[in-house]
């Protein structure tokens, strides 16, 4: 299962219990539901879906959300 966040800040909050600087990956979910999968609502900012195909994800960095 495939654990995406709201925003950058809640999956740079959630990558960092486990790592000093993790990796943020924006997930375009126009093309997720287009390919077929679901994408879930887990709690307020949580969200769940059961695989993301690569060509939907893409690194973003911080300064690319403001």
């Amino acid at each position: 299962m495939v654990h995406l966040s709201l925003t950058y800040q809640d999956a740079f909050n959630a990558g960092s219990v486990r790592v000093e600087q993790p990796v943020i990956l924006e997930i375009d979910v126009n093309a997720c539901f287009d390919a077929g999968y679901d994408i879930g609502k887990a709690a307020k900012t949580v969200f769940l879906c059961k695989h993301v195909p690569p060509e939907c994800l893409s690194i973003i960095y911080e300064e690319e959300t403001e």
